[in-house]
C-alpha cells in the first residue's frame, strides 16, 4: 500500500527475497529503485532488512500482509 492509500497486489513465494517483490512493484508501477522508497511494516521501518536481501519468510508475515511504501520525492 502506498502512502496515498493505493493498494497494489504482488504475489511471490515465501522463500523469495523481499527484493523480488520490490522489483515486481517497480515494474508494475514504473518506479525508480528501492533507494527512493521507505518500506514500513506498521510503524517499523524494514527498508534496510529488505535491501540486505532477507527472504519473505524471515519477516514472519502471513498471507495478504500489507506493507506501506513511502516514495521519496525522486520517484
Amino acid at each position: 500500500m502506498f502512502q496515498n492509500g493505493k493498494k497494489v497486489g504482488i504475489q511471490i513465494k515465501r522463500s523469495d527475497k523481499f527484493l523480488t517483490a520490490i522489483e515486481k512493484l517497480r515494474e508494475k508501477e514504473n518506479l525508480k529503485d528501492i533507494d527512493n522508497m521507505i518500506l514500513l511494516d506498521g510503524e517499523e521501518d524494514i527498508t534496510d532488512k529488505v535491501k540486505s536481501g532477507e527472504s519473505i519468510s524471515s519477516f514472519g508475515f502471513n498471507d495478504y500482509h500489507f506493507i506501506q511504501v513511502k516514495l521519496t520525492e525522486n520517484n
